[in-house]
């Protein structure tokens, strides 16, 4: 999956990890499928293509925007968070780290579908990033497409088999798969005891991992923002 060009990502993507730990997590509400607003890159890092090459960017004014547009978006402003990423956008329109964050702050003032539609357009771009899958993952297991969101996860630990954060959330979401199995199978053979105790069992396993949505923190100044339109047992995302 990793030609040269993607190796020449690595190398651009080496430069993105402080920043991306400064782009927050949205949050969803499923049991512990966490979705990642911590920059792309984080875990593997964004290299230009080989007709995007590029010249070194200087990372600072990047973080400090980052930054920025974090507080803006945890002071209930994402106008302004928008406003701030947009302008260092201007200069650096490919940059991973600023449309990652882009996308959180969407996210967290609701904006789904522009969320969604931003999270993709990564993963095509820069399939190497796991966190966008990851957090592509969490959109659609929100919306119960637990198939899309299995897929998902799947490219995010073909990008980066160790992460953690998606190999939870592929855990969570074939839970659920295993739940619609159970159910499927009771539903074709109605006697079918040992399927009716094993839904039972997934069924107890999801209540006692799926978290309350008042557990959750709006804006907790240390950890990224909970997603303000979680589904009730939507994904959660995870901290930055």
């Amino acid at each position: 999956m990793r030609s040269s060009i993607a190796s020449g990502r690595r190398v651009a993507a080496a430069a993105t990890r402080g920043a991306l730990a400064l782009a927050g997590a949205c949050a969803l509400a499923f049991a512990s499928v966490h979705a990642q607003v911590s920059q792309p890159g984080a875990a593997s890092g964004a290299p230009p293509t080989a007709t995007e090459t590029r010249p070194t960017v200087d990372t600072e004014p990047i973080a400090a925007a980052i930054a920025a547009a974090r507080r803006a978006s945890g002071a209930s402003e994402p106008d302004r968070a928008l406003a701030i990423l947009d302008k260092a956008l201007l200069e650096n329109e490919r940059d991973a780290r600023l449309r990652f964050a882009r996308a959180v702050v969407l996210s967290e003032a609701r904006r789904t579908e522009a969320a969604l539609a931003a999270f993709t357009a990564l993963t095509e771009e820069y399939p190497e990033l796991p966190e966008p899958h990851n957090n592509v993952a969490t959109m659609h297991a929100a919306r119960g497409e637990l198939d899309l969101a299995r897929a998902h996860l799947e490219l995010a630990l073909r990008a980066r088999p160790d992460y953690a954060l998606a190999l939870e959330n592929l855990g969570d979401v074939q839970l659920r798969l295993a739940e619609r199995a159970y159910l499927r199978a009771t539903q074709a053979e109605p006697a079918n005891a040992s399927a009716r105790s094993k839904l039972t069992l997934a069924r107890e396993l999801i209540a006692r991992v799926t978290l309350p949505l008042a557990s959750i923190p709006a804006a907790p100044a240390t950890s990224a923002p909970a997603n303000p339109n979680p589904p009730a047992t939507g994904p959660r995302p995870g901290n930055r």
